[in-house]
């Protein structure tokens, strides 16, 4: 919808409107600094309406959705990715990484370095104990076992023992190395 097209909304339709209008902003601008004024801009409503409708509906303030919504993405980022701490806290809207490691563990509980490795072990051993055939695994249509950043031809890994020792193994070793890196 277009802020042409509100005019047709009426009461809880247009509220919940301007409140997706202001998220879908966020969310395409949460690595530069947003303030409350210009969100209530976005959503041509007065900042203090703005605060109270946003409050009412998401249960927080504006600032403190973005807040959220930043940490929740420099987390998607450092689960994924092996970029440093402080290029993924400046990509988040937080030029300060000092700033950004107070935010993060005020949210989580542990500093940005602590969390990236506690997830990665957690993954690496999420994969030692994935049964073969499930997410892990998967068959390319010329019968190949597929796992990620490996593939074991037919006649390798057949059978499921086999297929669930290869796995194993790789996730075993994932482990490993990332008890041994220090992010």
């Amino acid at each position: 919808q277009t802020s042409s097209t509100r005019r047709g909304l009426h009461g809880v339709q247009l509220k919940d409107f301007y409140i997706q209008e202001a998220i879908n902003f966020m969310e395409h601008n949460y690595q530069r600094e947003l303030s409350v004024e210009e969100l209530a801009d976005v959503c041509k409503l007065n900042r203090s309406y703005f605060s109270k409708l946003f409050k009412d509906s998401m249960g927080c303030p504006p600032q403190e959705f973005l807040i959220r919504l930043r940490l929740s993405r420099a987390a998607d980022f450092m689960k994924g990715t092996r970029m440093s701490i402080g290029d993924i806290a400046a990509r988040c809207g937080y030029p300060n990484q000092l700033h950004f490691s107070r935010a993060f563990k005020k949210r989580y509980g542990v500093s940005p370095r602590e969390w990236r490795l506690q997830n990665q072990i957690r993954q690496a051993q999420q994969m030692k104990k994935c049964p073969p055939g499930r997410s892990l695994f998967s068959r390319s249509q010329r019968g190949q076992v597929k796992l990620p950043g490996l593939v074991v031809p037919p006649g390798q890994g057949q059978g499921p023992a086999r297929l669930h020792q290869r796995g194993a193994g790789i996730a075993a070793l994932a482990v490993d190395l990332i008890a041994k890196v220090r992010v």
